[in-house]
């Protein structure tokens, strides 16, 4: 499988976010909008992989790539948002059976030799949000092989 990588400056890519936000769905704006999601698949995989490594056999890990609609959606609810810098363009899951097992998998994967850098964390367990939702999010920046 040959991996897509980004063919547009941050600068292309923030201007397209923003061409959306004012409902310009043009092909070319399309066009880098999708470069920029489709560039988060290879990142994605690798973080599953460790992840599938990691997860005991009982655990279920999944991924997934924010549709495009949903970037799109997203950049119109919230006006302040850059497209550069949206963070959950590409997600990994991991149902577990036990609270306990999410902290001891939380643990795990924090403490193993994972190259990435760890930006943020958000315990939605120990703080729910007010809609009740609850999980737990860790934050990665991939880091490439490539130089």
């Amino acid at each position: 499988m040959r991996w897509k990588t980004v063919e547009y400056s941050r600068k292309e890519i923030d201007r397209a976010g923003h061409e959306i936000k004012s409902g310009n769905t043009s092909k070319e704006v399309m066009a880098v909008i999708d470069n920029w999601r489709a560039s988060h698949a290879y990142p994605l995989q690798v973080f599953y992989c460790n992840l599938k490594e990691k997860a005991g056999e009982e655990m279920i890990v999944a991924q997934r790539l924010k549709r495009l609609s949903s970037i799109v959606a997203k950049l119109q609810r919230e006006p302040k948002m850059d497209l550069w810098s949206m963070q959950d363009l590409g997600g990994c899951r991991v149902v577990v059976p036990t609270l306990e097992d999410v902290y001891t998998l939380v643990n795990r994967y924090k403490k193993s030799r994972v190259r990435h850098i760890l930006k943020k964390e958000n315990d939605y367990i120990g703080e729910p949000r007010s809609s009740g939702y609850r999980s737990y999010h860790l934050i990665y920046k991939f880091q490439s092989d490539k130089k």
